[in-house]
């Protein structure tokens, strides 16, 4: 996939309107499971998503909510590619918008196993410049001594979750 446009609103309202609307061709792809933003209610909370122009969308609330902006810095609040989106509903894989993401962050994913590994490699054409490593690798390890094993022998560098002993 080779983007044909700049990330814009229309990624912003794809990505909000997908886990909104119920009615949205995305809506069920992956089972359409988005527990953090009804558990917060956000499906409440936002009454309307607007289009400004290219770079500027408005959210209409049905109330304050001191914590809006807050919860859009959240993972599930990660901004897809529509443009991506349609190309891979047209080629029969919708899927993909969750399993081989595009973006324009500093890494691109090279290889995904499940339940083993994410593998990334730095993204050449990344906004912000040059990034430090090449390289950036999720090893998954879901034994928690495995993976203090892999930390005191420098396999890894960082794990979540150290067992408390």
């Amino acid at each position: 996939f080779k983007p044909t446009r700049d990330f814009n609103a229309d990624d912003v309202l794809f990505s909000v309107l997908r886990q909104k609307d119920a009615n949205h061709p995305y809506h069920n792809v992956s089972h359409g499971q988005y527990e953090y933003f009804h558990d917060v209610g956000l499906d409440k909370l936002i009454k309307e998503v607007k289009k400004i122009d290219d770079y500027h969308i408005q959210f209409v609330l049905n109330e304050p909510n001191a914590a809006f902006l807050a919860d859009w810095g959240m993972d599930f609040a990660s901004i897809l590619s529509a443009e991506y989106a349609d190309a891979m509903l047209k080629k029969g894989t919708p899927e993909y918008i969750d399993t081989w993401p595009v973006g324009t962050g500093p890494y691109a994913l090279q290889q995904y196993k499940v339940d083993s590994l994410i593998r990334y490699v730095a993204n050449p054409h990344y906004w912000d410049g040059e990034v430090p490593t090449k390289h950036l690798i999720f090893s998954i390890t879901p034994n928690v001594e495995t993976r203090l094993a892999k930390l005191q022998t420098n396999e890894c560098q960082i794990i979540p979750a150290p067992s408390p002993v």
